[in-house]
């Protein structure tokens, strides 16, 4: 009970999970699903967070890539294009897009009911109701009122109610307000997902798959959001009271294929002075080469 292992997606997870359970080790791990994989809840935090910054090309791809109410994927692909080669980036993105003339009929009226929507959203922002732009938010991207009693939408909903700010609110979400269970009672090894991590602590902490692509993660290679990654690797690190251990796989098995594996490069901000970084873990043979020496970071 005194050990966790986090990672930054589940499935990291598994093959750990396996061994442990090989070697007799009890574990409790957390569930899979969290209410911030929901569709419809990523599409309104894209909503909110474009709103906040309406000139944030980075905000605006993520929206686009979720999906905008009546837009084709086909216009979806051109838009993204379109957005790195002729936004100049001294307008508002959705005025822009207003603009855009590639676009039909049909898919123009969508583009206007959804711009009307997303100054709602601005508004409700800049009286500092996040409850009522997350709302708005929802409603741009083509949800229903009652859709927001749902079981999923509550934590968020009271989330938003506790924040001034739409920087607080980006902050709490990022860093957690996952569904995960964990019952500290539990005698054995904790896994669990360094966003559900947020608040608990143990004796030590073992982060695996710190590897360019898991940490700081980024799905299908898509830009990601270096700032909340890097406090969300933070949180994990700071959940150890006296050891962590940071490890990386120098290859792994991604979607059938072997392939090699680079550390994240979020190890090499971390002070050298106070990294022990010693030798890999191999055969016996090559433990006894290292001269026995006690590893602090070491690869998977």
């Amino acid at each position: 009970g005194d050990i966790a292992v986090l990672y930054r997606v589940h499935s990291v997870g598994d093959s750990i999970v396996k061994a442990l359970g090989r070697s007799g080790i009890p574990t409790q791990r957390t569930q899979r699903t969290s209410i911030l994989d929901n569709k419809e809840i990523k599409a309104a935090l894209a909503c909110i967070k474009l709103a906040g910054e309406p000139h944030n090309v980075f905000h605006a791809e993520n929206l686009f890539y979720i999906g905008i109410p009546g837009l084709s994927k086909h216009s979806t692909s051109r838009l993204v294009n379109a957005l790195h080669s002729d936004f100049s980036g001294n307008e508002n993105i959705l005025d822009w897009l207003k603009k855009w003339g590639e676009l039909s009929e049909a898919e123009s009226q969508a583009i206007m009911h959804f711009g009307v929507n997303m100054e709602s959203v601005a508004a409700a922002l800049r009286g500092k109701d996040i409850r009522k732009a997350l709302e708005c938010a929802g409603l741009a991207t083509g949800m229903e009122e009652e859709e927001f009693q749902q079981p999923h939408w509550l934590p968020l909903m009271e989330g938003a109610l506790s924040c001034a700010s739409l920087s607080e609110f980006s902050t709490t979400i990022s860093l957690g307000i996952d569904s995960d269970f964990y019952d500290p009672r539990v005698e054995g090894v904790t896994l669990m997902t360094l966003h559900a991590s947020k608040g608990l602590e143990w004796k030590a902490v073992f982060i695996v798959g710190c590897e360019e692509g898991l940490i700081p993660y980024n799905e299908y290679h898509k830009k990601v959001d270096l700032d909340e990654e890097r406090r969300l690797f933070y949180v994990g690190m700071t959940r150890a009271k006296e050891s962590l251990f940071l490890s990386y796989a120098e290859t792994r098995k991604v979607r059938g294929r072997r392939v090699k594996r680079y550390p994240s490069s979020f190890l090499v901000d971390i002070p050298s002075d106070i990294k022990n970084i010693k030798a890999p873990f191999f055969s016996t043979k090559a433990r006894q080469r290292a001269n026995g020496l006690q590893l602090k970071l070491f690869k998977e």
